[in-house]
């Protein structure tokens, strides 16, 4: 038996974790008051002998469903959308979803806002579907009933605040909220992610956005809004797009960034040739004028032409990476693919909306707004 006492929580989870995972042992995790510090004991077990009585640390053989019945379910939460372990250190999750609260059909309920908005309509009482302070008044009172059925005087749902969101799909949204002045839109959710787009993606993506908003302030019909929104999306894009003149973008706006791997660290395809990352590593190689001896990361523009030395390039409209070509090593502007960028905009969009195309046809996904 191992025994650590540490007044760092986060070293006895880590810990607790570690035995897990190396099936060492059962973690057992205390606090103990008089020293105001945590106590994790590990026992060292035989998975063959059934000498033991505690089974906290075994992993679970089957989950089953449970059926929904009244009463409370409980949600953990934690920052950013990342996994994390709870329970300490015994039970791996994931981010969880909050509760949203929708509370007006109306942006003139919102004078701050609506204002920057422009919106020229009075706020109506009528269009309230519950007032903040009704919402914020009901958490206080879930949280002083846990605290005290707990016995967890530190137990809290926390309320967050926007002036809209848009709901997209499950974990995907978007948020508006005025600040100093302006409006300003964040992304949630891995839909609207992004990482590998180059930034001119999510500034159109905040120009298309905010069009539809400002189309869209007051709704009645569900439904109806619904559809409304997706149209305001399809036509904002097509005219944004069509507009775009990517000859007077700033390069930075243009730029992707990846990382680059030596070429034998790329697993091989099945016939044990070489992959389509390794060929680029080789390619960029000879540009650089060295070898890639451990994982770097370069700055990349698509452009009109493949890299030197690759056969049979394919351009695809998520990662060319045949005709990723070094930013720092281009010498022709003209060069550039701007039509590749205005497509991948495109396909951004749609993407991130579960739009089949920008036509006005019968769209798939955005299914659950509001």
């Amino acid at each position: 038996m191992l025994e650590f006492t540490t007044k760092s929580k986060k070293l006895a989870e880590g810990l607790s974790l570690i035995a897990i995972n190396l099936n060492y042992g059962f973690p057992s995790l205390s606090f103990r008051k008089d020293k105001s510090a945590y106590c994790l004991r590990i026992v060292q077990y035989n998975l063959n002998s059934t000498d033991y009585k505690d089974l906290t640390g075994l992993l679970p053989k089957t989950i089953r469903e449970i059926k929904p019945k009244d009463g409370y379910v409980y949600d953990v939460s934690v920052q950013e959308n990342n996994n994390f372990v709870c329970a300490n250190g015994l039970i791996p999750a994931h981010n969880t979803d909050g509760i949203y609260l929708g509370c007006s059909r109306s942006a003139a309920n919102i004078p701050d806002f609506s204002k920057l908005l422009e919106l020229k309509t009075e706020g109506n009482e009528g269009t309230w579907l519950t007032k903040p302070d009704k919402a914020l008044s009901a958490i206080d009172e879930c949280n002083k009933k846990w605290q005290k059925e707990l016995n967890y005087p530190d137990f809290e749902l926390e309320p967050e605040e926007h002036d809209a969101m848009i709901f997209v799909k499950h974990k995907n949204y978007l948020i508006f909220d005025s600040k100093d002045g302006k409006i300003v839109m964040n992304t949630k959710g891995n839909n609207f992610k992004g990482s590998d787009k180059a930034n001119i993606a999510r500034k159109a993506l905040n120009e298309i956005m905010m069009n539809a908003l400002k189309e869209n302030l007051v709704w009645d019909d569900e439904d109806a809004a619904r559809k409304k929104v997706k149209e305001s999306i399809q036509n904002n894009t097509k005219e944004i797009i069509s507009k775009i003149d990517l000859t007077k973008v700033d390069l930075d706006d243009l730029t992707l960034i990846q990382s680059v791997q030596p070429a034998k660290r790329y697993k091989t395809n099945q016939d044990g040739s070489i992959s389509t990352f390794g060929k680029r590593a080789l390619a960029l190689e000879k540009l650089l004028g060295r070898p890639i001896k451990t994982r770097i990361k370069l700055r990349f523009v698509v452009t009109k032409k493949p890299l030197p030395g690759i056969a049979k390039p394919s351009k695809s409209g998520v990662k060319p990476i045949d005709y990723m070509y070094p930013v720092d090593l281009l010498k022709d502007p003209s060069e550039i693919d701007l039509g590749w960028y205005k497509k991948m905009i495109e396909n951004y969009i749609q993407g991130a909306f579960g739009l089949s195309d920008m036509q006005s046809t019968e769209q798939t996904g955005l299914d659950a707004w509001m």
